[in-house]
């Protein structure tokens, strides 16, 4: 094993754990949106579908609407943030991207 593949392992790691913390964070943060808003009116945090990626967004401005000192929005774009650089540095140790 050399060392670009052991680093490759391991940023593919983070980039997993990454994911794992955002969507938890989203999770948390559609739970408090669903805390202000109607029984009838509530959001399914489990329902897949493109609306569901659009609605990321919105629940984003929701959460600021009505927690505007909350911290889980930054927490979860922190996390796709290094998510996303971890899966870079998977690529290039991989030689997927050349540098």
């Amino acid at each position: 094993m050399t060392v670009r593949l052991i680093l490759a392992g391991l940023s593919f790691c983070v980039a997993m754990y990454g994911c794992y913390a955002a969507n938890r964070a989203y999770y948390k943060m559609i739970e408090e949106i669903n805390k202000a808003r109607r029984d009838d009116d509530q959001i399914d945090p489990y329902a897949f579908s493109l609306w569901r990626r659009v609605a990321i967004f919105d629940a984003l401005s929701e959460y600021r609407f009505h927690y505007p000192s909350g911290r889980l929005h930054l927490r979860m774009i922190r996390a796709g943030a290094m998510s996303a650089i971890a899966m870079l540095g998977a690529a290039i140790c991989l030689g997927i991207i050349p540098v």
